[in-house]
C-alpha cells in the first residue's frame, strides 16, 4: 500500500500487520513544479527524513523513538528507487509520523523528537547559489508497509523577469542589471505546512546582472522574452512588499543605443510574496519609460495560467503627467495582449502609489488610453487604496465616458471622493 500525505491533517492509518519489513520511500511532486520528477529529486543529492515511532497519534503521543534524524535518502538510478544506510523496518503495534525536506544540503533543521520540526533558513547573497527548497507535507500517524511516498511542495517564492519594448519603439535596448532591495532573507517555520515567521530586523539586496550571467545578454523586441538567464532565477523569503517603512525597491539599468539609463520604481506589487508561488516582472520600455509589470501565477510550472496582471504608476504633483502616466498603464495593458501575452487573463489591476494630491479624471474615450484588444469580461481595476499614501483635502478620481465599451463593477462607482477603487468591466 502507497501511504501519501495529501494535507497538514493528522492522518490516521489503519493498523495492519507489517511483519517488521524495512520502511522504504518513494517521492512525488506537486503539480506546477518546476522539478519534472523524482530524478530530478534525485539531482538535487535526494532528501533528508525524520522519522518518529509512537503509540498513539502524533498529538496524543507520550513518547516518540527517533528512527530516522536527519537521514540522508538518495537514488543511486535517477529516481527509481530510493535508499539509506541501515533499513529501518516498520515497528510493530507503533505508527511512525516522518518529515522531510529538499535539496539533502539544508541544515539549521531542528528536531527535538517531541515537536514537528522546525527550519531555520536564510537565502543565500549570491543569487547562483539560491536553491529552491522544497519540504515535505507531513505524514502522520502511518504504519507499513511499504513505500511512504514523499509529497514536496515549494517553501519559497520564486522571482523571474522577462522583457519587451513597445511596437512603436525603434530604438536598441539591453536591460543590463536589476537590483531588488530592502528585502528579508531570513526566517523560520515548520514543516506544517511552510509557514514563515521571517525575521524583519535586517534586510539586504539581491542584483541579477549581463556581467554575472544570471541575466540574458538579450535586445528586446516587440514580444516578450524571458531575461533571466538558467542561473538568474531568485528563491527568496515570502514576505510583505507594503511597508510602513523601508520598502523595497526596483532598480533597472538598461542600455538605448550607447546610452545607459536607470530606472527605480517601489517594488510594492503584489502586496506579498506567497510561499510556494511564483511571479514575473514583466518590463515594458518606451525610450526612457519603465513599465513594471507583475505576472502573479497560480502555478509554478506555467507562468501564464491563472494570472493576474498589476502595475504600479507612481504619481507626482503634475495632473497631466498623472493622467498621462495612468493612460499609458491602460495603454501597456491593451499593448501586451494586442501581443498574444496574457490572452487568458481576466483581471488587470493598475494601484497608484504616493500621495494624491490634486483630482483626476481618466477619460476612457482620450485617443491616449487604448483598449480594443481587452476581451469581453475583461475586469480593470484603479486602485487608489492599496498602496497610495495620503488623499487631498477635496480631491476626487473620476473615470468618464467609459459607457461604450465597459461597465462599472457591482458595487463600483464611477467617482471617489477617498481612498477606493474604481471596477469596470469590457462589455
Amino acid at each position: 500500500m502507497v501511504i501519501t500525505a495529501v494535507s497538514c491533517a493528522k492522518e490516521v492509518v489503519d493498523t495492519k500487520e507489517n511483519n517488521n519489513l524495512p520502511i522504504d520511500f518513494s517521492t512525488l511532486l506537486t503539480r506546477g513544479s518546476t522539478i519534472f520528477g523524482a530524478q530530478d529529486v534525485a539531482a538535487l543529492g535526494g532528501f533528508r527524513v525524520w522519522g518518529y515511532a509512537h503509540l498513539n497519534n502524533w498529538v496524543l503521543a507520550s513518547t516518540k523513538e527517533p528512527l530516522f534524524s536527519s537521514t540522508l535518502v538518495t537514488s543511486p538510478n535517477n529516481g527509481v528507487t530510493w535508499s539509506y544506510g541501515t533499513p529501518v523496518n516498520w515497528p510493530e503495534g507503533q505508527k511512525v509520523s516522518f518529515f522531510a525536506c529538499a535539496p539533502a544540503g539544508v541544515s539549521t533543521i531542528t528536531a527535538n523528537g517531541v515537536d514537528v520540526p522546525k527550519i531555520d533558513f536564510t537565502i543565500d547573497p549570491n543569487v547562483v547559489n539560491q536553491i529552491d527548497l522544497l519540504v515535505a507535507r507531513e505524514m502522520f500517524d502511518l504504519v507499513g508497509p511499504n513505500p511512504v511516498n514523499v509529497v514536496f511542495d515549494h517553501a519559497l517564492s520564486r522571482i523571474r523577469f522577462s522583457a519587451l519594448k513597445y511596437p512603436d519603439f525603434d530604438g536598441k535596448v539591453v536591460i543590463t542589471s536589476i537590483k531588488l532591495t530592502n528585502l528579508y532573507f531570513k526566517g523560520a517555520t515548520l514543516f506544517c505546512p511552510p509557514a514563515w515567521n521571517v525575521d524583519n530586523s535586517s534586510v539586504t539586496d539581491y542584483t541579477v546582472s549581463v556581467s554575472s550571467g544570471t541575466l540574458e545578454n538579450l535586445p528586446l523586441t516587440t514580444s516578450e522574452q524571458y531575461i533571466s538567464s538558467s542561473t538568474g532565477t531568485l528563491f527568496l523569503m515570502p514576505q510583505t512588499l507594503i511597508r510602513a517603512s523601508g520598502t523595497p525597491q526596483m532598480i533597472v539599468t538598461f542600455t538605448v543605443g550607447d546610452q545607459e539609463m536607470s530606472f527605480t520604481c517601489p517594488l510594492s506589487l503584489p502586496d506579498e510574496w506567497v510561499t510556494g508561488k511564483p511571479y514575473t516582472y514583466q518590463l515594458l520600455i518606451d525610450g526612457e519609460t519603465v513599465r513594471v509589470i507583475v505576472i502573479d501565477t497560480d502555478v509554478w510550472l506555467t507562468d501564464w495560467e491563472h494570472e493576474r496582471v498589476m502595475q504600479t504608476v507612481v504619481l507626482g504633483i503634475n495632473q497631466n503627467k498623472n493622467t498621462g502616466a495612468l493612460y499609458a498603464a491602460v495603454r501597456s495593458f491593451n499593448t501586451l495582449i494586442g501581443n498574444g501575452d496574457h490572452n487568458d487573463c481576466s483581471l488587470f489591476t493598475i494601484y497608484a502609489a504616493n500621495n494624491l494630491t490634486h483630482s483626476l479624471t481618466i477619460d476612457m474615450s482620450d485617443p491616449g488610453v487604448i483598449v480594443n484588444n481587452f476581451d469581453a469580461g475583461t475586469t480593470l481595476v484603479f486602485d487608489f487604496e492599496t498602496i497610495l499614501g495620503s488623499w487631498g483635502s477635496g480631491v476626487s478620481v473620476t473615470v468618464d465616458n467609459y459607457l461604450s465599451g465597459w461597465s462599472l463593477g457591482a458595487g463600483s462607482s464611477a467617482s471617489l471622493s477617498g481612498k477606493g477603487k474604481i471596477i469596470l468591466i469590457k462589455n
